[in-house]
């Protein structure tokens, strides 16, 4: 682990308290907990608390990262909650700020851990340390990355987060699988696109869907690259299976519930489609690489963070525009591989 000095000023780790941990109640036997994160933003997580017959499931834990232990165990007390309550740990998806802690949880609860069907990843194949650093510049070299900037864009992280045990869970949930609570059986959603194991949970008495980081009303969603055939395609799909769920209440990873929930999912989805015409555009005359497609659409933005991420979106849509037929790829005789617009 670096330094936090040794980062971008962007990817520093900013320091939090466990003091800063809330919880609400949504209903009785059922929380949200808001833990603090040592990013820049998102500045906090949500996970949920919900009462089983014995004891609690806690739908995501945040991330590993201090004060997260002592966090988790004050958001849980305001809840009149302790850790040896929990029987169930559900992981929306493994990402640090969901599922850094999981690990954690599991050694010092005992409780059951299960997430979606998927590979184990925390980051898209460029940036996660499960792939070996050569073979990470190397990727980095042929979407476009001068040699020179190449260890800034695949191996430096928001506050470094990436290094935290992965957990091994006990069950894999697959769509329709139903996890019962005291405060409702949850239906299994699949929601990939953001991650490639990324799941909802659908309530469908009373129509509620606990959707992760399905949907946000930001213009470029993340796409995690590199482990799926087409990750923006199922991006898309998650939002349209949710959409024909009908919710009437959407439950976020992070910020507040969302009570027009039809909305703030067409939203997402314009704002996806969007994104596509945004990343067409930005190959000009074209050829362009990837990292060409994201300096443009930087402008002034030096975009250590950001631009890390839309290295990532990009590479998703560009190859979803080749496959579509929208666009061409071909590899330069320097190695690089550059898109251009279809005629």
């Amino acid at each position: 682990m670096r330094a936090s000095a040794d980062l971008p000023a962007d990817l520093r780790a900013i320091p939090r308290s466990a003091g800063d941990a809330r919880a609400h109640v949504l209903e009785p036997g059922m929380w949200v907990l808001r833990l603090p994160l040592p990013y820049q933003a998102p500045s906090s997580v949500n996970a949920y608390l919900l009462a089983l017959d014995d004891g609690y499931a806690l739908v995501d834990c945040g991330t590993s990262l201090d004060p997260a232990w002592e966090a988790l165990v004050q958001g849980l007390a305001h809840a009149g909650a302790a850790p040896a309550d929990i029987r169930l740990l559900i992981c929306t998806h493994l990402h640090a700020d969901h599922a850094g802690l999981a690990a954690t949880v599991a050694a010092r609860t005992g409780c059951e851990v299960v997430r979606g069907l998927g590979p184990d990843t925390v980051d898209d194949v460029l940036r996660d340390p499960v792939t070996p650093l050569e073979r990470r510049r190397a990727s980095g070299v042929r979407a476009g990355v001068p040699h020179e900037e190449v260890d800034r864009w695949v191996d430096t992280h928001l506050a470094d987060d990436v290094w935290h045990e992965r957990v091994r869970p006990d069950r894999l949930l697959v769509g329709e699988d139903v996890v019962r609570t005291a405060v409702g059986a949850w239906r299994v959603v699949p929601a990939r696109g953001h991650s490639p194991s990324q799941i909802g949970l659908f309530d469908p008495e009373r129509r509620r869907l606990l959707c992760a980081d399905l949907a946000y009303p930001i213009d470029e969603p993340f796409l995690e690259y590199g482990w799926t055939l087409d990750p923006y395609a199922e991006h898309l799909a998650s939002l349209d299976r949710a959409l024909a769920l009908h919710p009437a209440l959407l439950l976020p990873g992070h910020g507040r519930p969302v009570e027009d929930a039809a909305e703030r999912l067409l939203d997402a989805r314009r704002r996806a489609l969007g994104l596509r015409d945004r990343i067409a555009a930005a190959l000009g005359d074209g050829p362009r690489s990837a990292f060409e497609v994201v300096r443009a659409l930087l402008g002034d933005d030096p975009g250590t963070n950001r631009g890390q991420s839309l290295l990532s979106i990009a590479l998703c849509v560009l190859e979803h525009l080749e496959r579509e037929g929208a666009a061409a790829a071909s590899d330069g005789d320097d190695g690089v591989r550059r898109f251009r617009a279809a005629a």
